[in-house]
């Protein structure tokens, strides 16, 4: 399945933890925003925690599963830390204090549900997430040198025209049991609840009552 991977382009609702590093960044989220992580060049660290907003996404699909990534060091001691989301107003961690070792190592926590919704991820909760990392009092000192999310989505196709209408999604099998033959392709249609911003006006019966073919969007 294709990913999306988005970084931090500015702060969030929280800037707890100190800018640090052998050339610091201006600011928090420019510690942790690098694609390849500089490690000991802009970290941050302390007590507390930050949060960071994303770019909008780019990618279109039903979206699989979220995971955030850290990466973390432990010059002694026993600070912990914790990776974090805020979606919905409310924030999640990864459940577990981490322990990192004195070496740079990389963290990740995912989220196949949005945890504020118990349903699937969609494209708006990821434009309003924000993500980050909790530094837990504790002695010595856990660094934080990168912070990303990786969205995993079924990509949706364009294909399918219905005049008065517009486009319908096509996507990948998988399970749905709408299909619909083009080109030599097989590819699913997708059902989605009457009153989700990207109905259809298509309606059909379905076991678990009436729903509408998605929209390409």
């Amino acid at each position: 399945m294709p990913t999306e991977i988005l970084r931090p382009n500015a702060a969030g609702d929280e800037t707890s933890l100190s800018i640090s590093g052998s050339s610091p960044a201006p600011t928090n989220w420019q510690s942790v925003d690098e694609v390849v992580a500089d490690d000991s060049v802009t970290y941050i660290y302390g007590t507390g925690l930050d949060l960071y907003n994303l770019p909008a996404h780019i990618g279109s699909g039903t979206i699989n599963s979220v995971k955030v990534y850290a990466r973390f060091y432990q010059s002694s001691g026993s600070q912990r830390a914790r990776i974090k989301i805020k979606t919905g107003g409310a924030e999640y961690d990864n459940g577990v204090d981490i322990d990192p070792p004195s070496s740079w190592t990389d963290y990740s926590k995912q989220w196949d549900l949005n945890p504020n919704t118990a349903a699937g991820w969609t494209w708006d909760e990821i434009d309003a997430l924000q993500i980050g990392v909790l530094g837990i009092a504790g002695t010595g000192t856990v660094r934080t040198t990168q912070v990303y999310v990786e969205v995993d989505y079924t990509p949706y196709y364009h294909g399918l025209k219905i005049q008065g209408e517009g486009e319908l999604a096509l996507c990948d099998v998988g399970t749905n049991s709408l299909r619909i033959r083009k080109g030599g392709v097989t590819y699913g249609l997708e059902l989605v609840d009457t009153g989700d911003s990207n109905a259809s006006r298509i309606r059909i019966q379905t076991g678990s009552g009436i729903k509408s073919i998605r929209k390409y969007t």
